[in-house]
């Protein structure tokens, strides 16, 4: 008996609740919002007016191409109670106070159309993009004047990237379409995105950054008192264990890729330096570790194995690249630049100070 007391005011409360909920969300009345897309949206089906939907470059350049004049969702709005003697409602569009399209008409751009006179449902029609700003769609319900607000946003998806740059010039060789990079040295390329409607909305980019190719690198030795140098563990390496070194850097700031190149070019490419010794004694000097192997010209090596294996190093080189590549995350566009890096001009000076004549 004792439990029933408190049973009938806790089921009393919950009965209250439910009757404030119906009062204070008499008359348009939607689930929990979700947005809506363009590009996710069936044919011949109604969808709950939600508090976002968007229309995108690339549905719209589809619909026109097939001749069609826009591309039309149909929603609903809900209007609650679902006992209501009258559910009649009415839509409106606007522009967004922040809109820069705020003097132009939106029924260019934008309409939405009942099926009926006071019809809750209603089919939205998107003619033209209006990338950057927002279309309020209101629905207001004739008894009472309830309101519900839906934002129209258009993603101005690009349908095509192109990177450019005046600072370098593209050349082709064995290694395909590149750009010949100078050592420490920093180049700018413009990112060019555009689609049918010349409107982009503000992109999102990754960027990484690669290699192609592999080529033979050895631990190389000078002996400290004489002089000599050798070559140890000489193996073939990808040249993808070492691209930070050669492209220390690419970001990107607006439209603009901006691309650093390392201090060595790949012929005179060594990790670290070290000096070893045994027994407290210097025994090799200057052990550069992994470096390029290089044609011997004077035979200092006097090595036949080597010099077979820096001969294919030459070949090799030919076709080795690193890369830089770029997707725009919106529309998944990706383009990928090729590069290599050069030794660059330090200094130049006359062989003669003085000149007499």
């Amino acid at each position: 008996m004792e439990k029933r007391k408190y049973l009938v005011p806790i089921i009393s409360m919950a009965l209250l609740a439910v009757i404030l909920t119906g009062i204070l969300f008499g008359a348009v009345y939607k689930k929990k919002p979700t947005e809506i897309k363009a590009e996710t949206v069936k044919e011949n089906q109604t969808y709950e007016m939600p508090e976002v939907m968007s229309f995108s470059a690339q549905t719209l350049e589809k619909a026109l191409q097939s001749g069609k004049q826009s591309v039309d969702v149909k929603i609903e709005a809900i209007v609650s109670p679902s006992t209501a003697a009258n559910k009649e409602v009415d839509f409106s569009t606007e522009w967004a106070i922040s809109s820069s399209r705020k003097d132009e008409k939106v029924s260019d751009y934008l309409t939405v159309t009942q099926d009926s006179d006071g019809s809750a449902t209603a089919t939205v029609s998107c003619y033209k993009a209006f990338t950057g700003d927002k279309i309020l769609i209101t629905v207001t319900t004739r008894d009472g004047g309830f309101k519900a607000v839906c934002t129209a946003n258009f993603v101005g998806i690009a349908s095509d990237m192109a990177i450019t740059s005046a600072a370098t010039k593209k050349t082709t060789a064995d290694r395909g379409e590149f750009y010949e990079l100078g050592t420490n040295k920093t180049y700018d390329f413009n990112i060019n995105l555009a689609n049918v409607f010349n409107s982009v909305s503000t992109p999102t980019y990754e960027i990484t950054i690669g290699a192609s190719g592999s080529l033979y690198f050895g631990n190389y030795h000078t002996a400290y008192d004489s002089g000599l140098s050798h070559f140890t563990d000489i193996a073939v390496k990808p040249i993808s264990e070492y691209k930070d070194r050669f492209i220390t850097s690419a970001t990107i700031k607006g439209n603009v890729l901006t691309v650093t190149t390392g201090e060595q070019s790949m012929e005179n490419f060594y990790t670290h330096m070290e000096i070893s010794s045994v027994d407290g004694v210097v025994n090799d000097g200057d052990c550069k570790y992994n470096r390029f192997v290089f044609v011997d010209e004077y035979d200092l090596f006097m090595d036949d194995d080597y010099d077979k294996k820096a001969e294919d190093n030459q070949k090799r080189i030919k076709s080795c690249y690193f890369t830089v590549t770029i997707k725009e995350a919106l529309s998944g566009l990706t383009q990928t630049l090729r590069f290599w890096v050069e030794e660059s001009v330090t200094k130049v000076q006359f062989a003669k100070s003085n000149l007499t004549f």
